[in-house]
């Protein structure tokens, strides 16, 4: 079985096949040892990229957040290509994109591909969720860019730390939520509520990472008969909705069923629709 499949992209900017088992990395390159990279996971169902362009794009902003010059999308379009075309068939692939600084003004560029764990029984039970401090106030990131908020990072320490803290608090899964109340998005997710027959979401900007998921959660939810909105949104505001999801690209929409420790309806017509929509492309 070919999987998974890793796909450098050299200095020249061409991709060439590496093989995932053997040593790549050294473990003093900054973007390692450091957590000082980027990345994008997409997701490829039945062989047809989702959003690929969008990733692209997010991966380009982010690498220039932090100061790294990264290959055009052209280099990592062939090399996503490359890695699909090498992987067994599968129905759901996922692809990670990962820049990050190697010597000076040279990245370390690399695209690995592995099925999408199955998380068909997460979307049918729902994930418990807790609700924690990001630790600013709404607006903090703004004025202080260097703390990369909305930037999609490899440093995962923070987020490996909040999961772990939720586990301790019984729940699965984590929302942040800014220090002056108001709801931000998941550890590695968008946040997506239904009130008063409405979907909302958290305004993108002000450290929230702008989902390139939640837009078609959004468009799906328009096409079954409700309004979507994009707002500023207090923690009371997912405490009280009807219904709410995380979603993500590989994840796709899973629904929460607590939040801290408080049930939440499912709203499993929805929740259907979602899968139905994004597995559709």
């Amino acid at each position: 079985m070919t999987s998974p499949v890793l796909v450098e992209i050299d200095d020249s900017g061409t991709p060439v096949l590496r093989d995932p088992g053997a040593g790549l990395v050294r473990v003093d390159e900054p973007g390692y040892l450091r957590g000082d990279g980027v990345f994008e996971t997409l997701a490829v169902i039945s062989g047809r990229a989702h959003g690929q362009q969008e990733h692209l794009a997010r991966l380009a902003a982010s690498a220039a957040a932090v100061g790294l010059e990264i290959p055009p999308s052209e280099a990592w379009s062939a090399a996503i290509a490359l890695a699909v075309a090498e992987h067994d068939a599968v129905a759901d692939l996922s692809v990670r994109m990962i820049a990050s600084h190697r010597d000076a003004g040279i990245a370390r560029a690399t695209v690995r591909a592995e099925p999408t764990a199955d998380s068909r029984a997460l979307r049918a039970r729902g994930v418990a969720v807790a609700v924690l401090d990001r630790g600013y106030a709404h607006g903090t990131l703004a004025d202080a860019p260097w703390l990369l908020g909305g930037v999609k990072t490899t440093s995962g320490a923070v987020t490996r730390a909040a999961l772990r803290e939720a586990r301790s608090r019984g729940a699965e899964d984590v929302v942040w939520r800014s220090s002056d109340g108001l709801l931000l998005e998941g550890a590695t997710s968008s946040l997506v509520l239904l009130a008063d027959g409405l979907l909302l979401t958290p305004s993108a900007g002000a450290g929230i990472l702008d989902g390139t998921t939640v837009s078609r959660v959004l468009a799906i939810g328009e096409r079954n008969g409700h309004a979507a909105a994009r707002r500023d949104l207090p923690v009371a505001a997912l405490t009280s909705a009807e219904a709410a999801w995380l979603v993500s690209s590989t994840r796709r929409a899973v629904p929460i069923r607590s939040v801290d420790g408080a049930p939440l309806a499912l709203h499993r017509t929805l929740t259907s629709a979602f899968e139905e929509g994004l597995l559709a492309g």
